[in-house]
């Protein structure tokens, strides 16, 4: 049982990763060496993307505005 799951997991991940490319005009690998380069790829973009999504959170946060959107803190913000 764990073994089929395993197996659909990676059938799936790598229909996603073939979509994702296919999508992208790049060309699907076909041996060992280009899946792996293809997903260090997917996977250095999609750790950029979160890297700029966290900073902009962290940004988002610090400000005295956003404290303010909470109920408990609108007295604060007013003084």
């Amino acid at each position: 049982m764990l073994k089929e799951i395993i197996n659909l997991q990676k059938h799936i991940f790598k229909l996603i990763l073939t979509k994702l490319l296919s999508l992208s005009k790049v060309s699907i690998p076909t041996d060992r060496r280009g899946w792996i380069k293809a997903i260090v790829i997917v996977f250095a973009i999609c750790f950029f993307i979160a890297g700029v999504c966290f900073a902009v959170i962290v940004e988002i946060t610090q400000q005295p505005r956003f404290c303010k959107s909470c109920h408990n803190m609108e007295p604060y913000y007013q003084s």
